[in-house]
């Protein structure tokens, strides 16, 4: 039985493009779109080129998906922030990832073991959720989906009569107010463990 491997794909959502991020029903994000067109021409490139077995994992774990933040952080690319979002050193929380699967047999290296940045954070990301999504200092799923939810409804009454359909802009309070893009990617990291690897690339990057 061949297992093969994920690869985890990152995409910097950079906070003077909010429309990365703006959800259109049907049509996910742009800024996943752009993470699909890189999974699938990576894929597409490691069939055609090295013959390898190769596609995109769906986004959704509902469509046969994987937990995205989870892989990213077994995959060592970064940890889990206060806000429930993975903090990637360098970058914040202000990457998208998306997986793809291949059937390359890789050795594992060496997991980087990240000091969180959030030991002596103010919490400024719990502080300003409108949702109040983090009694007791811990993340309520419920909750935040609960404000997605209401963003989604408040929008579909507004073009429910038009062909036009006005992109949902959620909440990314947890993400904005996060102060951890301010530390550097090399000085937070060890190493220990095992892990994958990641591409992390800016939308100007992407052809």
């Amino acid at each position: 039985m061949i297992l093969g491997r994920v690869i985890v794909l990152g995409l910097y959502h950079d906070p003077e493009h909010p429309e990365m991020d703006w959800w259109e029903e049907g049509r996910s994000t742009p800024g996943d779109r752009i993470l699909y067109g890189m999974t699938t021409a990576l894929s597409r490139w490691l069939r055609e080129v090295h013959g390898r077995e190769a596609h995109d994992i769906p986004y959704a774990v509902s469509d046969g998906g994987i937990y995205l933040k989870d892989a990213a952080v077994l995959a060592g690319l970064g940890m889990f922030g206060r806000n429930n979002l993975v903090i990637v050193p360098g970058f914040g929380p202000r990457i998208r990832f998306r997986a793809l699967w291949t059937d390359l047999e890789v050795e594992a290296l060496p997991l980087r073991e990240c000091l969180s940045p959030c030991i002596k954070c103010g919490r400024p990301c719990q502080k300003h959720c409108p949702q109040q999504a983090f009694p007791g200092g811990h993340y309520s799923r419920e909750r935040c989906l609960s404000r997605m939810d209401a963003d989604k409804a408040s929008v579909a009454s507004r073009t429910s009569d038009t062909t036009q359909k006005e992109s949902v802009r959620h909440c990314r309070n947890c993400e904005l107010f996060c102060t951890a893009s301010f530390f550097p990617s090399p000085v937070l990291c060890l190493r220990t463990g095992r892990h994958q690897g990641m591409i992390a690339l800016q939308p100007e990057d992407v052809k």
